[in-house]
């Protein structure tokens, strides 16, 4: 059986939910207790990990960037330490890119403080309220939108804890809570799982790449080749070339650095932050108009099918092929027409092995504005075996590329069918027996 409830506070107004299901006020169940203004005085290089905003990501927590406090603050601030299974929501700008800034803390992220601007949540009604289910209501959609509308609002970057506490939300009976939050759970152990299938695999792929582009297949006699003088060496075969990249391409350049209006249809507008993990994105691609397309640029900044990208600014080294018709680049992106020397795809391997990274490590020294020169980059200087040993090794690197891309589809049905239990489960479209 099924009723209307309605509520005047929060995201829950006029939602149909079963008719033992209550809703609650956050306020009514839960603290949101902030956390405490550290200063970067009190950093020290190993000890307590300070979770900042920088490490809450959606749903977990990114622990490659972390600050530390001495082990005395544990007793100190006892008040803002974190324990296992603390569920935290950043209070500035806690929505980035439609989802929310939030996560469950998990025990490699302690002994950890609480930084500023993020709050906890910390249950003081634990019959009525279970922390598994919370922590999916926090990343359910109406959760999202109700803090979505808020900002909008208040015109601010900022969310409070008061105003999280008086957020409402439909609740089951707290058997029935922790049945669903079991059910999600067992999702997220798949998708987690797929997740370290994926890592592993990309560095199977990574492995093979530092020994395919500079070993080769089936050598046995090996010659020096430098690289980058006093920096990047290394022995490939005795049968290989040593090329500059200007040997191996018809042309060498950048994109247009004039502004082009952005519209709804027409040619893909591709920028250095739409390039990611050996091809082009384009959902974060704009469009440019078709006009501006054939009258405003000249052919270096319009490759083609085969042309070979490179990020050159801001993000350095991100590399993709081109793919379709109808795509232009602006200065942030270089692109390489590979000649009859060398097939794309090979290309596109040499300029993601390892000592191209190292190369483009010298030539960028971290600056707040990263850059590699095209005049630089026709320079460098890389092992080049005949066209049949290079199509050998597209095909070995090609086939694990396609288990990493089946495990991320894989992935991304699990992720579509989590979201769409979460949505019946959390307002009782679907019933479990308890």
């Amino acid at each position: 059986m099924q009723e209307i409830q309605k509520s005047t506070q929060g995201y829950a107004t006029d939602i149909e939910i079963p008719f033992n299901w209550k809703i609650v006020k956050l306020g009514d169940v839960l603290e949101v207790q902030g956390g405490y203004a550290f200063k970067s005085s009190d950093y020290v290089d190993s000890g307590v990990k300070l979770i900042r905003i920088t490490n809450i990501s959606f749903g977990w927590t990114n622990l490659k960037d972390l600050s530390w406090l001495p082990l005395s603050y544990l007793e100190r601030y006892k008040d803002f330490s974190l324990a296992e299974d603390d569920i935290v929501i950043v209070l500035t700008r806690p929505i980035i890119e439609g989802g929310i800034k939030a996560a469950r803390i998990m025990r490699d992220a302690l002994p950890a403080l609480l930084n500023q601007r993020i709050a906890r949540f910390k249950i003081i009604e634990r019959d009525r309220i279970n922390q598994g289910f919370l922590y999916y209501i926090i990343f359910s959609p109406n959760f999202t939108n109700y803090i979505k509308k808020r900002l909008g609002v208040t015109n601010q970057p900022n969310i409070s804890a008061y105003e999280i506490e008086k957020i409402s939300i439909p609740i089951p009976p707290i058997e029935e809570q922790q049945k669903i939050a079991s059910i999600l759970s067992k999702v997220d152990e798949l998708i987690q799982k797929t997740d370290q299938v994926i890592e592993q695999t990309q560095r199977l792929k990574k492995g093979l790449m530092q020994r395919l582009l500079t070993k080769g297949i089936g050598h046995t006699r090996f010659k020096e080749i430098v690289f980058f003088p006093t920096y990047v060496k290394e022995m490939i075969p005795e049968e290989w070339h040593v090329a500059q990249f200007s040997d191996i391409s018809k042309r060498i350049t950048y994109g247009f650095t004039n502004p082009m209006p952005h519209t709804e249809g027409g040619p893909w507008l591709v920028t250095a932050k739409d390039i990611k993990n050996g091809r082009i994105n384009y959902g974060t691609a704009q469009k440019t108009s078709l006009k501006s397309y054939r009258e405003e640029l000249t052919d270096k900044s319009r490759p083609k099918v085969g042309v070979v990208l490179i990020t050159k600014d801001g993000t350095l080294g991100e590399v993709a092929i081109v793919d379709r018709d109808n795509i232009c680049i602006n200065q942030s992106v270089a692109s390489i027409e590979p000649n009859h020397l060398i097939l794309p795809e090979y290309l596109a391997l040499a300029l993601q092995s390892y000592n191209i990274k190292k190369i483009i490590d010298v030539f960028s020294p971290a600056t707040t504005i990263m850059h590699i020169s095209i005049t630089d980059l026709a320079k460098w200087r890389f092992g080049l075996p005949s066209l049949n040993e290079q199509q050998t090794i597209v095909s070995i690197i090609s086939l694990i590329d396609r288990q990493v891309q089946s495990e991320q589809n894989y992935k991304l049905k699990v992720e579509n069918l989590k979201k769409g239990l979460m949505q019946k489960l959390l307002t009782g479209k679907i019933r479990f027996k308890v």
